[in-house]
């Protein structure tokens, strides 16, 4: 293949990925989606434990 067919062939893929590039950006301009008003859900965490927890075979000083 000479260079008149490599310039060819990655003036294709570049049209293409330009192609689906704009696809996208259009799409995300007409359909957006709106933030909810209020979250469907609150994860609570569990509360953490008032003392650090000793291990049991702890050495005695």
């Amino acid at each position: 293949m000479d260079a008149w067919e490599w310039n060819k062939l990655a003036a294709g893929i570049l049209v293409v990925l330009t192609f689906v590039l704009a696809v996208h950006f259009a799409a995300e301009a007409i359909f957006t989606v709106p933030a909810p008003s209020k979250p469907a859900y609150i994860a609570v965490a569990p509360a953490p434990p008032a003392q650090p927890a000793q291990p049991e075979n702890s050495p005695q000083e």
